[in-house]
């Protein structure tokens, strides 16, 4: 058996070198691919990916995190703002 999931991470404020919004895919406890709200596209992070994956499903998965980055920003600034957290 296999396995696969993500993490999703996000900051206020783009300082020390992080992005809003990162996601990062593995499978079997090994990262795949990467996506941050900067370039706003998956990037491979093994060789093994880019030639398994065809370009469609290389769309569906970029057309996904991206609306998960939207959901995320979404989410994480309702809840900053519940708890007199905004800037």
């Amino acid at each position: 058996s296999h396995s696969l999931h993500y993490l999703f991470m996000g900051a206020s404020e783009q300082d020390l070198g992080l992005s809003l919004f990162e996601a990062l895919g593995y499978v079997d406890d090994q990262l795949f691919v990467f996506y941050d709200d900067e370039s706003r596209r998956v990037e491979p992070r093994t060789p093994w990916v880019s030639s398994r994956i065809s370009s469609q499903m290389w769309l569906q998965l970029s057309q996904s995190l991206k609306g998960w980055d939207h959901m995320f920003t979404v989410d994480f600034w309702t809840i900053m703002e519940n708890h007199n957290h905004s800037k």
